[in-house]
């Protein structure tokens, strides 16, 4: 099963396309991704979305025998609580959910860098990450201090002798502040589109909180 929340904070960190250099690829070049990583600066927003992943993870310790899942990390930088959120650029076979080959976007790897190390990956709708702010824009237009929200995907799956981890994917980002950076030009309002449906909505403050919840199976949870 999976399930797929909004989450909202300061962009602490940032590992997103294009690939323009061959240290930018980990040693096991499968496993190289695109990641944000967001703080809320001990605020209670944020807070609000560190509950969110920890009623997720409660969830699927629910629906899993018991003890089989591994316990949730809590991450701190300075004090402050962090989230990761990642997607790895191909799945491998084991992985594969037969969703149908898409090209990847040729600006992700403009010098055919990470394609020539990858030979049997398969790159599909699951290893797109969207980025908005008035319209999509280019993964470089999303830097360290952004006020953003995500829209992130949470998966079990297994490891070994019947254990299973809990996985945060990566799905979406949308820029909904900038002012941080640019106080003289605050950024007052985002219309956008948000990952895979085609709702859109305005907003004039980071989103408190979880905003939607969904479980990819006959019931929904609110």
């Amino acid at each position: 099963e999976e399930v797929v929340v909004r989450l909202s904070g300061f962009v602490l960190r940032t590992n997103l396309p294009p690939i323009t250099r061959i240290e930018q690829l980990p040693k096991n070049p499968y496993a190289a991704r695109q990641s944000l990583t967001l703080t809320g600066l001990s605020l209670s927003n944020f807070d609000s979305n560190l509950r969110a992943v920890s009623e997720v993870h409660s969830y699927f310790a629910d629906n899993l025998p018991n003890g089989a899942l591994q316990p949730l990390k809590h991450n701190k930088d300075g004090g402050h609580s962090y989230l990761e959120v990642s997607n790895r650029y191909f799945t491998q076979e084991v992985d594969d959910m037969g969703y149908p080959d898409i090209a990847i976007d040729p600006y992700i790897d403009p010098h055919g860098i990470l394609t020539s190390k990858v030979t049997t990956g398969r790159h599909t709708k699951e290893n797109t990450v969207l980025k908005y702010v008035y319209n999509p824009c280019k993964p470089t237009a999303i830097i360290v201090g952004h006020i953003v929200e995500v829209q992130a995907s949470f998966c079990s799956v297994p490891t070994s002798k019947g254990r299973f981890v809990m996985l945060m994917k990566l799905r979406s980002v949308c820029i909904l502040d900038t002012s941080v950076l640019q106080p003289t030009s605050p950024l007052k309002k985002v219309k956008c589109t948000v990952g895979y449906d085609t709702q859109t909505y305005d907003t004039d403050h980071p989103v408190a909180g979880m905003k939607r919840l969904r479980i990819n199976a006959e019931n929904d949870m609110v």
